[in-house]
């Protein structure tokens, strides 16, 4: 299941680039990749399944997904002329990367739990302060943010003000 749910998103941005596309006028695209990823889950399963089971299944389907999500997602940027900032993408998936990292470090109990979601948004935010991503309208979003967190905006709004010295 856990295989499966990786596979769910990739194929629900898939059907979200699919209505795009056949807004734009191109109803047959998604059709086109979607016998693609077909042909390859088809193909990966009978490759996968024999060597490791049902899993080699979710595995498949979750190749196949990637892999429509990917194209139909390039072929739909590219009909509506729309250009994603990959560099500020790339800044944000390593700063979830490596705070995910900090906290395999952390024992799998309810008290860590419970401390990784207190720490995690400054161990983000500061993460990505650090390697250039955080930009000044990303603060500014921050503080109306804080604004509302009641008996901790104080601590939020003075973490804000902190970065905001380091922000782009």
């Amino acid at each position: 299941m856990q295989i499966l749910a990786a596979g769910m998103l990739f194929f629900t941005l898939y059907t979200i680039s699919s209505s795009i596309a056949q807004g734009l006028g191109k109803p047959r695209l998604p059709m086109y990749i979607l016998i693609v990823g077909t042909v390859i889950d088809i193909g990966l399963s009978i490759i996968l399944v024999p060597i490791i089971g049902i899993n080699g299944a979710a595995i498949a389907t979750t190749v196949a997904a990637l892999f429509l999500m990917s194209v139909l997602m390039w072929k739909t940027l590219n009909l509506a002329n729309v250009s994603l900032p990959i560099g500020e993408f790339g800044k944000i998936i390593i700063a979830s990367i490596l705070m995910g990292l900090v906290f395999l470090l952390f024992p799998q109990t309810r008290a860590y739990l419970i401390l990784a979601l207190i720490v995690s948004p400054f161990l983000y935010l500061g993460i990505l302060t650090a390697i250039g991503g955080l930009k000044l309208e990303d603060l500014r979003m921050l503080y109306k943010i804080g604004r509302k967190l009641g008996p901790f905006s104080g601590i939020f709004i003075k973490f804000i003000r902190l970065l905001e010295r380091f922000a782009v």
